[in-house]
């Protein structure tokens, strides 16, 4: 998915990239995925070279976004949001459909601030609960 702004420029682009590191769910050659997600799903996005995104040899573009988000993909299907400018703004894990994020999505094009999902507010709640033991101490 492709989206272009009225100056034909790239605003949103979806990007796929295979893993066989669960549950052997990728075990074809690129050619064979890239021809199936074509034929069962429409593919109309880049989909690039299987790579490692969590044991080793992790490809460079996965360390960046599992870094900079701080989260691992546990299971195919991680969708990582990133702004304008290079920075993650959040990761969702496999069972959060595309239609939740749409929001996020259209905020991140028209520059305005992302709302905090779910995971941010655990994890910060956590961090303050972290605090608290520790100022108890």
């Amino acid at each position: 998915m492709l989206s272009v702004d009225k100056d034909g420029k790239n605003v949103f682009n979806v990007m796929a990239f295979p893993s066989n590191e669960f549950g052997g769910q990728e075990p074809g050659p690129n050619e064979m995925i890239f021809q199936y997600a074509t034929d069962n799903y429409g593919l109309n996005f880049p989909l690039f070279a299987k790579v490692n995104v969590r044991q080793e040899d992790v490809s460079p573009p996965w360390k960046f976004l599992t870094d900079s988000a701080e989260r691992v993909p546990n299971w195919n299907f991680w969708k990582y949001l990133v702004g304008r400018d290079g920075n993650i703004i959040d990761a969702w894990g496999p069972h959060t459909s595309v239609d939740k994020i749409v929001t996020y999505i259209q905020k991140a094009l028209a520059g305005e601030p992302q709302p905090k999902t779910e995971a941010k507010r655990t994890q910060e709640q956590s961090s303050a609960d972290h605090k608290k033991a520790e100022d108890e101490l």
